[in-house]
């Protein structure tokens, strides 16, 4: 009986320390789903941090408008440490985000568009592209809805090399977790055009340069074309903008109602302020619309971000065909205006720019040579300039006084100024 009544507690024992390692398999196994929700949500905040870290890291010496001056310009950024996010890293992201579209809106952090036209987030979309193409690297989400409203996200990254855009159409999937797909390409390229509702911008990756949206539009109309033939490209996103839109939506819903010249950042077609005098327009007559950008970055004293930072506004022409002339760094004028002017009577437009306050002007003047931009010298230091005139006789000349308040002429004739 006593060997019976051992053997009995020692099952109990046994039984005992059967229950305690369940329940802390089951502790561990709760604090193991913690800590991968807790990581999830430190991936995101990480994400979202590299971001905003490359957001303020610019460059100082971009001069160049041809191709190889920006490659040179990308292979001397300070901001190499971007790598691409592996997909599985960005498909546990984007299931973080709302698949309600109501939810899906109202972040701020993310760039959403429906039927055409976009709703919010443009300058998110604003930074990522403008950064990109003077060779910043960064990252995006993007949110676009069809007839049903069912969300399809695109996480999009440059690393200052390479374009990574990862598809999510897992709400519109049967099981919920298939309808991922991923692309990786060398040229992010953003077109606008003239459209009867006011302007169509296209925006798609591919390895061809050369390509344009007319190509690919040209191609799906062709009622024979073969697949083999079709463009390699990867379209994502299409923007009609009218002008009413323009002058309303088209900034973020926080700076609407306030006075925000000064630290606004994005496109300036998409502002009221800047946009009378530096209009989305086709500046080098190419055929495809090209747009004035504003950067202004945040330059941190030390490792914080504190108020006392000092700030630098940079301005660039984003030309369509995807070069980019550098109109101004560490900006200084509250206003600006960017002019194409055939200031050398050759039938191509030459382009200006000054920025100017109240008492000073500072011109800056591209002109075209041999089949590109070459940032031109202007006359001495001694004049100061107003702005470039095109008048309606065909004259242009930098309207600009001497030292002694007289006023001036500056004219381009067989490759000299001429004042008058």
């Amino acid at each position: 009986m006593k060997l019976r009544v051992n053997d009995l507690k020692k099952n109990k024992v046994i039984i005992l320390g059967i229950i305690s390692a369940a329940v802390i398999i089951t502790i561990l196994i709760s604090a193991v789903y913690t800590i991968k929700r807790v990581s999830l949500g430190r991936k995101l905040k990480e994400l979202q941090d590299i971001t905003a870290e490359n957001s303020v890291k610019f460059f100082n010496k971009y001069s160049h408008s041809d191709a190889e001056g920006i490659e040179s310009v990308k292979a001397s950024l300070e901001n190499k440490d971007y790598e691409l996010t592996p997909m599985d890293d960005v498909i546990e992201l984007l299931k973080e985000y709302p698949r309600d579209y109501d939810e899906a809106i109202a972040r701020r952090d993310i760039f959403s568009t429906s039927f055409g036209f976009p709703l919010f987030g443009t300058d998110v979309w604003d930074r990522f592209v403008g950064g990109c193409r003077v060779g910043r690297s960064g990252n995006l989400v993007m949110v676009q809805f069809a007839a049903d409203m069912v969300p399809v996200y695109y996480f999009l990254e440059f690393d200052g090399t390479t374009y990574h855009i990862v598809e999510d159409r897992s709400s519109d999937s049967e099981d919920g977790e298939s309808g991922y797909s991923e692309w990786y390409a060398k040229y992010l390229k953003v077109e606008g055009y003239e459209a009867e509702a006011g302007y169509a911008e296209y925006a798609y990756l591919t390895n061809d340069p050369l390509i344009t949206y007319k190509d690919i539009d040209n191609y799906y109309k062709q009622e024979d074309s073969s697949e083999e033939d079709a463009p390699s490209v990867f379209m994502f996103y299409l923007g009609v903008v009218t002008n009413d839109i323009m002058q309303t939506s088209m900034v973020t819903p926080e700076k609407v109602d306030g006075d925000f010249e000064l630290d606004y950042t994005g496109f300036t077609d998409r502002h009221p302020s800047y946009a009378e005098d530096n209009p989305r327009m086709d500046y080098d007559g190419d055929g495809i619309l090209d747009r004035v950008f504003r950067d202004h970055v945040i330059i941190p004293d030390g490792d914080v971000t504190t108020d006392d930072d000092e700030t630098s506004d940079s301005a660039y022409l984003m030309l369509g065909n995807g070069k980019t002339l550098v109109l101004a760094e560490n900006m200084w004028g509250d206003r600006m205006q960017t002019k194409a002017l055939d200031m050398t009577k050759d039938g191509i437009n030459d382009i200006s720019f000054v920025q100017y306050n109240d008492e000073e002007y500072g011109p800056v003047y591209y002109e075209y040579v041999e089949g590109g931009y070459e940032l031109c010298a202007l006359p001495e230091e001694k004049y100061l300039y107003f702005e470039a005139i095109d008048n309606d006789e065909g004259d242009t000349f930098f309207k600009c006084v001497d030292s002694g308040s007289v006023k001036r002429e500056f004219r381009r004739i067989d490759g000299e100024w001429v004042v008058n």
